[in-house]
Parts: structure tokens; sequence; C-alpha cells
């Protein structure tokens, strides 16, 4: 484990709610991270294979897809089990399960960004 933050780290962020990934974008931008959004589950895997993220922000509940299960598949895969994931949702009740399929941290929806930057830099820096 290094303790050295990245230079302009690359967050893949996928919601379906496309307003709140423009907003969290535009203020994680600011911040010095590099974001690139997602508003479907589908082409998750072929952004990550076009441009390996540092970490991952990934909605538990996207157009039917369970982000767990996504959550899972990646950690599952030599290529992506180290790739750090932050669930996110506004359900409280999964943050157990969601923990439980390999996410490396949870975050409650609605969320301040300043929460999801230090929870950013916080599984950056361990990683």
């Amino acid at each position: 484990m290094t303790n050295t933050t990245l230079t302009n780290p690359s967050i893949l962020f996928a919601d379906d709610d496309e307003d709140l990934l423009e907003l969290a974008k535009l203020k994680l931008s600011k911040s010095g991270f590099r974001v690139r959004i997602s508003h479907n589950a589908h082409n998750i895997a072929n952004m990550i294979s076009e441009e390996r993220p540092d970490l991952i922000l990934l909605d538990v509940s996207m157009q039917g897809i369970d982000g767990r299960d996504i959550c899972q598949a990646l950690k599952n895969h030599k290529a992506t089990s180290d790739i750090p994931v932050i669930i996110i949702s506004g359900n409280n009740d999964i943050k157990n399960t969601a923990l439980m399929c390999g996410a490396d941290d949870y975050i409650e929806k609605p969320f301040h960004t300043e929460t999801v930057k230090q929870k950013i830099q916080s599984m950056l820096v361990q990683k």
C-alpha cells in the first residue's frame, strides 16, 4: 500500500440520474478529478476497457440492473479486481450487501459532494 495520491485521478461515475451525474462531474472536476460518466449500466465494461479508471462510483439501481452484481463481476475479474468501487444508493438498508459484494465503500443518497471527494481521496491513498 502506498501513501501517495494520484495526479488528476480518473473516476468513472455510473448512475441513471443524468442531473446528478452532470452536477457531480462539474464539482468533482473542479477538484482535479477527471470524471467520465455513464447513464447506462450496459456500457460500463466498454468504458473501463477504453480507459481504466482509478475508482468507480456505482449506483446500486440502474435500469433494472443491480450495481451490486456489476461490482461483484468487477471484483471477480482479474483485470478489474483492484479498482476501488464505491456503491451509491438512496436505500441505506443495502449497505451491508453492498459491502459483501466487494464494494470498498458505500455512500447514501442524497450526498454532499465534499463527502464523496473525501471518500474518493481516502480510497486512492489506500490504493
